[in-house]
């Protein structure tokens, strides 16, 4: 991913807690089976983040997909010679950026044009590939669950449980199901947040313009990233 130096958020926690917050992932992978489908795939599903000793720097993605889905089934027949690489991206906040914002250049020179501002954190590694109908797929798919919707039922503050299904239903849907596991073996995170703009007043004028415009989430990141760039600068 490029990433202008000004756009660098090097820092591990930082890039997790965007993992968490977000869940909802991009999985790109590029491979070959023997079935027409076209190598590059791409699908939208909510991974969970394992960290500790065990899982290396950067953590460990665990998922589940449906087991006919193109990119499940190219997993499963690339698992069956070593482990595929792969991409994952989680993408936060994002929004563009008018020029209005600009309040001390726009009305002085007018050398402003929009753009646009995210924040997104890309995840490389190896997938492991859990899509054997036995007591290890099982058990692994069960705990991505547990962990899935324990951290996201938290969240929306209800106490919903996957034993609250019924155990037909689970042993129902489990075997259309695979698992996938990634452990990262490198990450990077891009917080494009008004961090290039050199005048203050501009600065602030984005901040500001976000929050009178409703955005207060993007307001917050902007002065949040804002301030951890002059704190490095100042560090230097």
């Amino acid at each position: 991913m490029y990433i202008p130096p000004y756009y660098s958020e090097p820092e591990l926690e930082v890039q997790q807690k965007l993992i968490k917050a977000e869940a909802l992932g991009t999985l790109i992978t590029h491979l070959s089976d023997d079935t027409a489908t076209l190598p590059l795939q791409a699908n939208h599903i909510p991974f969970t983040l394992v960290t500790g000793p065990e899982h290396g720097e950067y953590g460990t993605l665990r998922a589940h997909m449906h087991r006919i889905n193109p990119q499940a089934k190219q997993l499963i027949h690339a698992s069956l010679s070593g482990e595929p690489d792969a991409l994952v991206a989680f993408t936060h906040t994002q929004a563009y950026v008018p020029p209005k914002y600009y309040v001390k250049t726009k009305p002085t020179t007018g050398d402003v044009v929009p753009t646009w501002n995210f924040a997104v954190v890309h995840c490389y590694g190896k997938v492991k590939v859990f899509h054997e109908k036995d007591e290890t797929t099982r058990a692994f798919l069960m705990d991505q669950l547990n962990q899935l919707v324990d951290e996201q039922e938290a969240i929306a503050g209800s106490t919903w449980k996957v034993n609250d299904a019924s155990p037909a239903h689970l042993e129902k849907l489990l075997p259309k199901i695979i698992g996938i596991e990634i452990q990262i073996t490198k990450q990077e995170g891009k917080f494009k947040m008004s961090q290039e703009q050199m005048d203050r007043q501009d600065k602030e004028g984005v901040i500001e313009g976000f929050a009178k415009d409703g955005n207060q989430e993007m307001s917050d990141c902007v002065k949040h990233a804002c301030e951890r760039r002059a704190e490095r600068l100042a560090k230097r």
